[in-house]
């Protein structure tokens, strides 16, 4: 049977927000804004800009020197992953650097930074540079963290025109505003809310009051959002819950309630503990008393609320605090930023491998339309055979004749297509020729099919591979892979005299009831661990039918008898969970001795033909789950 390999790749409870990249929803608001632009002031105003780098499609570093120390601050424009700090954490940069980079290299780099301004408490942020000749014109980086609608944009501070942006926003794109190099630049509509940190009390108990009336249903943390300008979700939790509102502890409900109290449910108490909690809150905000801190799920040590207010006692077991605003974005953005990173890496390879599976398909219906039309091949010879015997009652000139089929028991006449042009040798001449012109098409055809499917089994593979993929290293193996099987072109750092890509890291292992379980996590890694790394008297699995990876057990001295059912249905479980089966409740393993698995000549990588195989029904399951 033939075969081919597969990838690696939770769900949550209700109440955790989980965007669409699997990973905590949090809120990057106009509060944690103002800490984070109060940081950067602190460590960049003054300084020279040292470096600018362009890590990824929407994310800019700029790195800033002052007393020999370098400040990098990155600001990222995407829409899951949009905010600008202080950051040290790592980036890897492209080999070559996109266009915006190499602009704000020739603007920026030199300059010094004389601003950095909030506007308000709206999610924007201007950064001020002058250059080092008295002649060059002051510049603005404008930092818009709006989710989907952010941008990084660079302003020419004399004319006010746009010089360019991480993202073109044309007419079609936008009615309220174009930004993009040559235009006036605009700032985005603000919104009609309070401004948190002049309101009064009475002020504060009359929006409450007027939210009530208008949306009874309303809870207090939605109203804090709605009526506020710069508080987001995260911070309205931070302050619902000082005021014994909401229990901050894995985001569980007050006990005993539905949800976080509404606001016409609110007493006199309440709202009066609401007001203080908020009241404090801002007045940690106004005098630049900050307190990083973020909430962590003990279960998966996932972030699930970030805040620079310090939240109440009791939630200090659930809550880890950090020395500067940029280390908590950095701990709590780094996952999404993974998996966003993730993401677009695995869509560029699921587009390639795609479309190339499309055009197989196509190509392989017409290939099997061939088949069919030189399967047709016999009729065509047996036609010629009957011209022949019927050649003295044919005559020149017949476009059909009635001949008697001596293949017809009955002996029965049919009629004949003739070419009333030739003789009816001429005419039986042309039918053979027919058949024999098909019949090449047909072996012909038979052969490209084969290849066709081949080649789309392998393409199938590699698409469970990327789904499946868990890491950006797994991505890059198989980037490599498709380059080197000429999908993709090679990035340069990866030719001749450039830097070499990361090794791979190798097959996944699992300890199974005393024996070592290998899991390859890509063709590549299949054919290594099928090929080199096992034994012949190893036990090797796959998914039977479907793209999966090849697992093999290892079997010591004591041989495949050594191996009890237990440790073979685990094993197979495993197989399953790491192929396309895997949402499925139970999948076909087939397993057999890795002595019975061989490599066709000139097979893709992960392609295997075997033998002598058993088949066992498992339920996938990830190994952490079985060991």
């Amino acid at each position: 049977m033939l075969c081919g390999a597969a990838l690696t790749g939770g769900a949550r409870g209700h109440i955790l927000r989980v965007d669409a990249y699997g990973v905590i929803d949090m809120t990057f608001d106009g509060i944690v804004m103002a800490a984070a632009a109060d940081e950067i002031r602190d460590a960049m105003e003054g300084a020279r800009v040292d470096a600018v780098y362009q890590p990824g499609k929407l994310d800019i570093v700029i790195v800033a020197r002052r007393s020999g120390r370098g400040v990098p601050v990155v600001a990222c424009a995407e829409a899951s992953t949009a905010r600008v700090h202080v950051s040290f954490a790592e980036r890897e940069n492209p080999f070559a650097p996109p266009a915006f980079c190499m602009l704000l290299r020739k603007h920026l780099v030199g300059a010094r930074i004389t601003r950095v301004a909030q506007q308000g408490l709206d999610r924007v942020l201007e950064i001020g540079f002058k250059g080092p000749y008295d002649d060059d014109p002051p510049k603005t980086l404008v930092i818009e963290v709006m989710g989907r609608h952010s941008n990084i944009i660079l302003v020419d501070g004399t004319s006010g025109l746009v010089l360019d942006s991480i993202k073109h926003i044309g007419p079609a794109l936008s009615r309220v505003r174009t930004v993009r190099p040559g235009v006036s630049y605009a700032a985005a509509p603000s919104q009609d809310k309070l401004d948190p940190l002049l309101v009064s009390e009475n002020e504060f108990r009359e929006a409450l009051a007027r939210a009530a009336d208008d949306a009874p249903g309303l809870s207090c943390e939605e109203f804090l959002g709605r009526a506020f300008a710069g508080i987001g979700r995260d911070t309205a939790m931070v302050i619902a819950s000082r005021a014994g509102l909401r229990d901050l502890q894995g985001l569980r409900e007050p006990r005993g309630q539905g949800g976080p109290p509404r606001l016409v449910d609110l007493d006199p108490g309440a709202v009066g503990r609401l007001w203080e909690a908020f009241s404090c809150a801002m007045a940690c905000v106004r005098e630049r008393r900050f307190s990083p801190c973020a909430g962590v799920d003990r279960e998966t040590g996932e972030v699930t609320w970030i805040s620079v207010i310090d939240p109440p006692e009791q939630t200090v077991a659930e809550t880890r605090g950090f020395p500067s605003i940029g280390a908590l974005l950095d701990y709590a953005y780094a996952p999404r930023e993974k998996a966003v990173t993730l993401a677009i890496a695995s869509s560029e390879i699921s587009r390639v491998v795609g479309t190339a599976i499309e055009r197989l398909r196509r190509k392989l219906d017409a290939q099997q339309e061939e088949i069919a039309e030189g399967e047709k091949a016999d009729e065509l010879r047996r036609l010629g055979e009957l011209i022949s015997a019927n050649a003295p009652m044919i005559r020149r000139g017949q476009a059909v004749a009635q001949v008697v089929d001596y293949f017809d028991p009955d002996l029965r006449k049919v009629e004949v297509e003739l070419d009333p042009r030739l003789s009816p040798h001429e005419n039986a001449q042309e039918y053979f020729r027919r058949y024999s012109r098909a019949k090449r098409r047909l072996a012909a055809a038979t052969e490209q099919a084969e290849g066709t499917r081949a080649e789309l089994a392998y393409l199938e593979q590699v698409a469970t591979t990327v789904e499946q993929a868990g890491s950006l290293e797994a991505i890059e193996e198989i980037r490599r892979e498709l380059a080197d099987q000429g999908y993709l072109a090679r990035p340069r750092r990866e030719r001749p005299g450039g830097k070499k890509g990361a090794r791979p890291s190798g097959p996944l292992s699992f300890a199974v009831d005393g024996h070592e379980v290998l899991v390859g996590r890509n063709n590549t890694e299949n054919d290594l661990l099928t090929l080199k790394m096992a034994r012949p008297d190893d036990i090797w699995l796959h998914a039977r039918g479907v793209p999966g990876a090849h697992v093999i057990i290892r079997t010591g001295t004591k041989g495949a008898q050594g191996v009890l059912d237990d440790a073979l249905l685990r094993a197979a479980e495993i197989a399953a969970y790491y192929s396309k089966a895997r949402s499925a409740s139970k999948a076909a393993v087939d397993y057999t001795l890795r002595r019975h698995v061989r490599k066709p000549r000139g097979a893709r990588p992960g392609m295997v033909i075997y033998d002598h195989e058993k088949t066992i029904m498992a339920a996938p399951r990830a190994p952490r789950e079985i060991t």
